[in-house]
């Protein structure tokens, strides 16, 4: 089904709600960006993000409570080459200085993180210790952690963004953590209705309490 076949019923729920803020999510903030658009009417009232972009906005005050701050991709990786220069490894050592094993380390430990799984034995566990007592040190958070802060903060907070009636657009979360987040969020949401590209919910709302 292509995704132009969400529209109606998109179209069926912002219409229901309007004169309401609303909250509009999908996986690319250029998705709900379209559906918007190409509604009728005002668009007032209705906020867009894409998936990970609202994960920020509602983690930012936590981390900020911590002192805590996101780290970019470039920075992560010159972090991480840092803690490949002061290890002492058996396993990597062959590959550990190539140009791009930083980058290859960083996905890698975000990975397991986002999935909340430990790394294995030996080297990986190693290093991914290394780096994240680097981020602790530097007051930095990554991917992991922005979206931790965020899981908190729908749980506890009282973000204007909650509580609204909720549109979701072929959201496919990626990980176990955006998983955690959507639920929470779900959980939150006045009522929610959500749609993809291999179905399409119907017309009435899904009250969630």
């Amino acid at each position: 089904m292509e995704f132009a076949s969400l529209y109606p019923a998109a179209h069926r729920f912002l219409l229901r709600h309007r004169g309401r803020e609303i909250l509009a999510v999908a996986m690319e903030r250029v998705a709900v960006d379209d559906i918007v658009r190409s509604l009728d009417g005002s668009h007032a009232g209705i906020h867009r993000y894409s998936l990970r972009q609202l994960a920020a906005l509602l983690g930012r005050e936590i981390l900020a409570q911590r002192g805590s701050r996101p780290i970019p991709t470039l920075s992560a990786q010159a972090l991480a080459a840092q803690v490949l220069d002061s290890a002492q490894l058996t396993y990597f050592a062959p590959v550990a200085r190539t140009p791009g094993f930083p980058a290859a380390l960083v996905d890698t430990i975000t990975r397991l993180r986002l999935e909340g799984r430990e790394p294995p034995a030996g080297d990986l566990r190693l290093l991914t210790s290394a780096y994240l007592s680097a981020l602790a040190k530097n007051s930095l958070a990554d991917s992991a952690a922005q979206m931790e802060a965020a899981i908190e903060a729908v749980q506890t907070g009282d973000h204007p963004l909650l509580g609204l009636p909720t549109l979701l657009l072929d959201l496919r979360p990626a990980n176990a953590l955006e998983q955690e987040f959507l639920h929470h969020l779900l959980r939150r949401a006045a009522m929610a209705e959500s749609l993809d590209a291999d179905h399409v919910a119907p017309e009435n709302d899904t009250a969630l309490h």
